[in-house]
């Protein structure tokens, strides 16, 4: 025995494997979904910047969806790796894996449905499309956790509600940029 211990407190064979416990699998589900909040939100404000293609520009705009949303993955994945061995004194452990395997599929997933619309309909209506989707998801993961923490339909359609005036903010601030 080397002395480490798992997170319940119990003794760890440098070697050994053992299950992810509720709490770590609590955070890795977590840590999935905010990342799939961050490429929509940040999908939407990049979409609002996007000029509008014509119909002969589809690969265009699956390809600049596309692309968008893995550079904002790979910059996290990079955020996340440096700032994990920055507080790990230079080891990324199994739990950090799991957490970053989360959220790269998680990233991947969104990226997939966000640019889904450029190859299924005319490249004109895409973006809208594709904004549609990732407005939708955003507003249901805020109604899930509303109604998660015990709100009523009513609370949990005005925390919705206010969740979308966010993301409307981050809209109007980077189309102000641009």
């Amino acid at each position: 025995m080397t002395g480490a211990t798992t997170r319940s407190g119990g003794p760890t064979e440098p070697n050994e494997r053992r299950d992810v416990e509720p709490d770590e699998t609590r955070d890795i589900v977590r840590e999935g979904v905010t990342m799939a909040l961050y490429i929509s939100l940040s999908l939407l404000a990049a979409l609002a910047a996007i000029p509008a293609f014509t119909s002969e520009d589809r690969t265009q705009v699956a390809v600049t969806v596309f692309l968008t949303a893995v550079a904002l993955l790979v910059a996290h994945i990079v955020a996340y790796s440096v700032s994990t061995r920055l507080v790990t004194r230079g080891t990324i452990d199994a739990e950090a894996r799991r957490t970053l395997a989360a959220q790269i599929l998680a990233g991947l997933i969104v990226a997939v449905v966000a640019t889904a619309p450029a190859l299924l309909v005319d490249s004109s209506s895409s973006l809208e499309l594709a904004g549609f989707l990732l407005t939708a998801f955003i507003a249901a993961v805020a109604f899930t956790a509303a109604k998660q923490a015990g709100g009523s339909n009513a609370r949990a359609l005005i925390y919705t509600a206010l969740v979308l005036v966010f993301a409307c903010i981050i809209l109007v601030i980077k189309h102000a940029v641009h």
